[in-house]
């Protein structure tokens, strides 16, 4: 320990939320407590995350991979999800309140209607069951 560690005392560690895959592999490392809000996922590639149970609120997911994720009970409300990939995830329980869904493909995830309470849907959205009509 140096000096001024001993006067002023170490630096405390900054908060990190890590997300696996559903392996157990380290896929990333952010430095923030939670994912709420969060502009730190935009554009990632998370294909097999593991985010089961997560309180999304608000996140920008923009672009993000989430091919064959865990999200279930993951809670998506306004969240923006425009162009994401969540093809074949686990969303059972999932919601997607207020959400924008403009592009997102949801192909194979077994999505029901009721998940997608006031979600912002386009033409451009993949939703099995859900056609758009302007």
């Amino acid at each position: 320990m140096g000096l001024l560690a001993s006067i002023f005392g170490s630096r405390r560690p900054q908060p990190k939320f890590v997300i696996k895959s559903v392996l157990g592999e380290t896929l990333l490392e952010l430095p923030v407590r939670d994912l709420v809000g969060s502009t730190c996922l935009r554009g990632r590639d998370l294909s097999h995350a593991n985010l089961r149970g997560q309180y999304l609120y608000g996140a920008d997911l923009e672009n993000t991979i989430l091919f064959g994720a865990d999200l279930r009970n993951c809670d998506f409300a306004r969240c923006n999800l425009k162009n994401a990939n969540l093809a074949y995830a686990r969303v059972d329980g999932a919601y997607f309140r207020r959400a924008d869904l403009d592009g997102v493909d949801l192909l194979h995830t077994g999505i029901r209607l009721r998940q997608l309470d006031g979600a912002n849907t386009t033409p451009a959205s993949t939703i099995p069951g859900i056609r758009v009509i302007l």
